[in-house]
C-alpha cells in the first residue's frame, strides 16, 4: 500500500496549510519545495495506479482463459452425457439379447436332458442285447440277403447313435456359448459405465477446480480494484493541493500588481505636479481587437496550453512555447505597450519576468513574459511592437528552456490563442 506515501501527503497539506498561512513571509523556495514534493507523490500515486490497472488487466485476462476452459470441460461432460445415453441404449439391446437367452437356457437345458435320455436308453439296450453287436449280424445271418438287411439295420443303428451324441454336444456348445456371451456382456457394460461414470467424476472436479480459481481471482481483482480506488483518492488530494497552491499563487500576485499599482498611483500623482514629461503611457487601442506578433520569431510549437495536461481549468493558464534550440531567443512586444515590471529572480516560479500593459476598448491587458534568461527592458518603458524586451530561458518553476505567455483582461487569465498573429 501507500503507507509512506500518504503520510508524505499529509504532511505535505499540513505544510502547504502553514506556508500559506504566513502569506508573504513564507520564501519562494519553499513554495518550490512544496510543489516539486506533491508532483513527486502524484508521479508514485499514478505509477502505482497504473500496476493496479495492469494487474486487473492481468486478472480479467486469466478469468476469460479459466470461462473458457470450463466451457470446453462442460462441452466434454456433455459429450460424455451423450456417449452414455448412447450407451444405455445400447446395454438396452444388449439385455435384451441377455434377457433371450436366459430365456432359451432352459429350453435348451431341457432339449439336452431329453437327448442325453435317448442316448443312455440307447446304450442300456446295447449293453442288454436288445441290439445286436456286428458279430452277431454276421454269424446270425441266415442267408445273403438277410445279411444285408442286418448291415444296413447296424448301419442305421450306429448313424443314429451318432445323431444322438453329435445333436447333445451341439446343443452343448451353443449352451456354454451363450453363457460366455452373456458373461462378456455384462462385464463390457460394467466396464463401460465404470469408465464413463469415472470420467464424469474428474470433469465435475476440474469444473469445481476452474470454478476455485475464478472465484480467487475475482477477489484478488476486487482487493486490487480497491486499492486503485484508494490511489485516485490519493491523487485527487494531490491534484487538489496543487490547484490551491497555483490558486495561492495568483492570488499573491493579484496583491502584489495592486499594491505596485498602488504605488505606481502615488508615483504618477508625484510625477504631474512636478510636470515630468517622460512620465510612461499606456498605450490604447479601439475598434477591431488588433493583430499581435508572435513573441519567438521562428518557434510555434506549443507544449502546454491554456488548460493543462490534466483539463484542470485555469491550472496553468498560458501558454508554454519551446523548441529545439529556443534557448536565448529574443522575446518580442506583441504590440504597443508599457513595461509595468521588469526583476530577475523566483518571482512565485515565474523566475526572470516582465510585465506589461496596453488598453483596447476600453479594457485593461497585461501580458507576462516568464522564465526568461536575461531582461531587456526597464520597468515604466514604452516599447513598440517588434521591439525585444528578454531572451528565452529556463529560470523560475520550469522543466526546460521556453517562454510562458500570459495574457489577462481586466485581471482574468484568458487565453492567448483568443488573439490573431503575425508569426
Amino acid at each position: 500500500m501507500l503507507g509512506k506515501d500518504r503520510k508524505k501527503i499529509l504532511y505535505n497539506l499540513l505544510a502547504f496549510s502553514f506556508l500559506f498561512n504566513s502569506a508573504f513571509g513564507t520564501s519562494l523556495v519553499s513554495y518550490a519545495d512544496f510543489l516539486s514534493n506533491l508532483r513527486n507523490t502524484k508521479r508514485k500515486i499514478t505509477k502505482k495506479i497504473q500496476e493496479h490497472k495492469q494487474k486487473i488487466q492481468k486478472e480479467q485476462a486469466f478469468q476469460k482463459n479459466v470461462k473458457v476452459r470450463i466451457n470446453d470441460t462442460e462441452k466434454e461432460i456433455d459429450q460424455i452425457n451423450f456417449s452414455i445415453e448412447q450407451m444405455q441404449n445400447q446395454m438396452a439391446e444388449m439385455q435384451k439379447k441377455i434377457d433371450e437367452l436366459e430365456k432359451l437356457k432352459p429350453e435348451k437345458l431341457e432339449k439336452i436332458k431329453a437327448l442325453k435320455k435317448k442316448l443312455k436308453k440307447f446304450i442300456r439296450l446295447m449293453y442288454m442285447g436288445k441290439i445286436p453287436s456286428a458279430y452277431e449280424i454276421i454269424l446270425g445271418a441266415s442267408s445273403f440277403n438277410n445279411f444285408i438287411d442286418r448291415v444296413q439295420l447296424m448301419q442305421y443303428v450306429n448313424s443314429r447313435y451318432l445323431e444322438i451324441k453329435n445333436k447333445v454336444k451341439s446343443e452343448l456348445d451353443e449352451i456354454n456359448y451363450a453363457i460366455k456371451e452373456i458373461e462378456n456382456l455384462k462385464l463390457k457394460r460394467q466396464e463401460t459405465m465404470e469408465n464413463s461414470e469415472e470420467q464424469k467424476v474428474n470433469l465435475d472436479q476440474k469444473i469445481k477446480n476452474l470454478d476455485k480459481l475464478y472465484e480467487e481471482s475475482k477477489q484478488t481483482q476486487r482487493e486490487i480494484q480497491r486499492e486503485l480506488d484508494k490511489d485516485l483518492a490519493e491523487r485527487k488530494k494531490v491534484d487538489a493541493s496543487i490547484d490551491s497552491y497555483y490558486r495561492s499563487l495568483l492570488e499573491q500576485e493579484k496583491n502584489r500588481e495592486k499594491n505596485n499599482n498602488k504605488n505606481k498611483g502615488n508615483k504618477n500623482n508625484k510625477n504631474n505636479n512636478g510636470n515630468n514629461k517622460n512620465t510612461p503611457y499606456i498605450p490604447k487601442f479601439s475598434g477591431n481587437k488588433p493583430k499581435l506578433l508572435w513573441p519567438v520569431q521562428g518557434f510555434t510549437k506549443i507544449t502546454s496550453n491554456f488548460y493543462d495536461a490534466y483539463q484542470r481549468k485555469k491550472s496553468h493558464g498560458a501558454i508554454d512555447i519551446a523548441g529545439s534550440g529556443i534557448y536565448g531567443a529574443p522575446v518580442r512586444a506583441p504590440v504597443d505597450m508599457v513595461i509595468t515590471s521588469a526583476s530577475y529572480g523566483y518571482n512565485g516560479g515565474y523566475g526572470n519576468l516582465v510585465t506589461s500593459a496596453f488598453q483596447y476598448n476600453g479594457k485593461n491587458y497585461q501580458i507576462y513574459f516568464a522564465h526568461l534568461s536575461r531582461l531587456n527592458t526597464s520597468r515604466g518603458a514604452n516599447v513598440s511592437k517588434g521591439e525585444i524586451i528578454g531572451y528565452v530561458g529556463n529560470t523560475g518553476f520550469s522543466t526546460g528552456a521556453h517562454l510562458h505567455f500570459e495574457i489577462r483582461e481586466n485581471g482574468t487569465q484568458i487565453d492567448p490563442l483568443n488573439f490573431a498573429y503575425d508569426y
